[in-house]
């Protein structure tokens, strides 16, 4: 088995590359990544590889002096350059130096990467390095016209991550931003949430109208106050496809998993739509992480710790909307087998160790016990082997809750005192941004002109590489102060955008000498009892 070996310092990139072929289906073994030129050297010296695919602007070591070092020692590893289109000039020495190819970043598919890769793996050692230098010259100009319009035609997922690549003017300035918190994040170990979502085809399209319809129906019903059972019971009646059928006839799939499951509408398949802010325009990510990237394996993150960014796409249904659903979800609560009504803290209580909901006793006095059933005839579980009253736990739960009104109440005080303050930033930031963007415009005709005068022979190659340098580190300075203030003004509009908290509810609850079930529902989670006395409030 052949073994390849991915040299490139953009880790979007990285992955894109990786996902886009079958590489067991082309008999090749994938090497563990070279961030930069010098892990590259190490990797090819103790690996050996056959073939690298290589971008040439890489830290440490560029791309051409890795070349040099396969030249001098006459290694036989095939080499494909793996380069974003204002390289070209790079590029032809690449191709000087030995390599056997290259590939553009910009729309590069499955079938393009496949089909060079079949060629290199196919064709002998000896080849007409001339007539091959021909080729590749005219496939520069063919691209520098026809480079237009990187989104031109259909693209999966894949192709739009090689998309997000570094130097690529074609990009919008948010696909910039993009590119900037998803790099950041994943060099963390978190996983980005894939295009391939119920209601669009990719989450940057328009929704796909029918998928859109379903979710906006299943939003109306809940507000209506339609429980989950009732809905899909009526969408089972009417035969209306459920989530994995309309995905699976949308993408044209005859796998068995889409004929055998996910053919009745369930509870869990409506409580996944109301609880998805997808529909509301909001991209979630960092819903897992991977702890060691070399491994692959993912863990669950905390809802608390998921990131949101607003306004990515178009939404299918309204904030309110949605925030009213949220608000009607009928919450599950357990009820005493002595009592048919429900109990206050019925659903809201749970053992601290199994986290199952403790089992109530039946009332008296008004006095209620609760327990873990999981605990009874067991030893050594670690599960509240007790029996605690509700209400004590009342009690408890009704000074957290006042506590942390309080501090809310403070935070918010604090932070609407501070929203000028937040709106001058925000303006500050925008009329530098401005600048720096009309700057990079300036930067693109006077790199043209110098281009221009370099070829009328008005520029010796040394002023025009000089003037060429200077321009590109202005621009790389430029980029880098945009992001930065697409960072900050992100972070101020998350300030000013978080909703704001009804100070005078809240002051009402302060005043409150009983816990209510309106007080739980609109603050808590769940309440958990430790068998060692602890009792601990998780904030809904």
């Amino acid at each position: 088995m052949k073994k390849v070996l991915i040299v490139e310092d953009e880790i979007l990139a990285r992955l894109g590359l990786r996902q886009l072929v079958d590489w067991k289906k082309l008999d090749l073994e994938l090497l563990p990544d070279a961030t930069d030129g010098e892990e590259a050297l190490e990797m090819i010296r103790n690996s050996r590889p056959d073939i690298i695919l290589l971008d040439l602007n890489i830290p440490r070591v560029s791309g051409l002096e890795i070349l040099e070092f396969l030249k001098k020692e006459e290694m036989q590893t095939r080499v494909i350059v793996v380069s974003c289109q204002e390289e070209f000039d790079v590029v032809k020495k690449a191709m000087k130096l030995g390599a056997y190819d290259y590939l553009r970043k910009l729309n590069l598919s499955s079938d393009e990467l496949e089909s060079i890769l079949e060629k290199c793996l196919g064709e002998t050692e000896e080849r007409n390095k001339v007539h091959m230098q021909g080729i590749r010259e005219i496939r520069y100009e063919e691209i520098m016209r026809d480079s237009r319009d990187i989104f031109a035609g259909t693209c999966n997922y894949q192709t739009l991550i090689c998309i997000l690549a570094k130097d690529t003017e074609e990009l919008s300035g948010v696909m910039e931003m993009i590119h900037k918190w998803a790099e950041t994040e994943l060099r963390e170990g978190l996983q980005i949430q894939k295009g391939n979502q119920y209601g669009y085809f990719l989450l940057k399209e328009k929704p796909e109208e029918d998928e859109a319809e379903v979710i906006r129906r299943v939003f109306e019903l809940t507000n209506q106050r339609y429980s989950k059972m009732e809905i899909c019971k009526l969408f089972n009646e009417e035969g209306v496809l459920t989530p994995l059928q309309s995905m699976s006839r949308r993408q044209k799939s005859d796998s068995k998993k889409a004929a055998s499951r996910g053919l009745q509408w369930t509870s869990d398949m409506i409580r996944k739509i109301v609880d998805d802010k997808t529909y509301i325009g909001c991209m979630v990510y960092g819903k897992t992480k991977i702890p060691d990237p070399g491994t692959g394996k993912e863990v669950p993150v905390p809802r608390s710790q998921w990131k949101v960014m607003e306004n990515h796409h178009e939404p299918i249904v309204s904030k309110e909307v949605f925030e009213k659903a949220q608000s009607l979800q009928i919450r599950y609560t357990k009820k005493s087998k002595f009592d048919r009504e429900t109990t206050l803290l019925g659903g809201y209580v749970k053992c601290g160790n199994c986290h199952r909901s403790l089992t109530s006793s039946s009332p008296v006095h008004g006095h209620i016990l609760y327990s873990c059933a999981y605990s009874k005839g067991k030893k050594d579980t670690g599960c509240f082997a007790g029996k605690a009253d509700n209400k004590m736990l009342e009690h408890i739960v009704l000074a957290e809750i006042k506590a942390y009104l309080r501090q809310n109440i403070s935070q918010e005080q604090m932070q609407q005192s501070m929203r000028k303050q937040h709106e001058d930033s925000i303006e500050a930031y925008k009329t530098e941004n401005a600048e720096c963007e009309k700057r990079q415009e300036q930067i693109k005709i006077q790199n043209r002109q110098n281009y221009e005068k370099y070829h009328e022979g008005q520029m010796n190659q040394k002023q025009f590489m000089e003037a060429k340098m200077q321009l590109e580190e202005e621009k790389e300075r430029l980029q880098k102060r945009v992001q930065e203030l697409a960072e900050l003004i992100n972070a101020e509009k998350d300030i000013l955008m978080k909703k704001n908290v009804p100070v005078e509810q809240m002051l009402k609850y302060l005043g409150y000498e009983k816990l209510t079930r309106e007080m739980l529902e609109e603050y808590v989670s769940g309440i958990y009892v430790y068998d060692d006395g602890r009792v601990e409030v998780e904030w809904g």
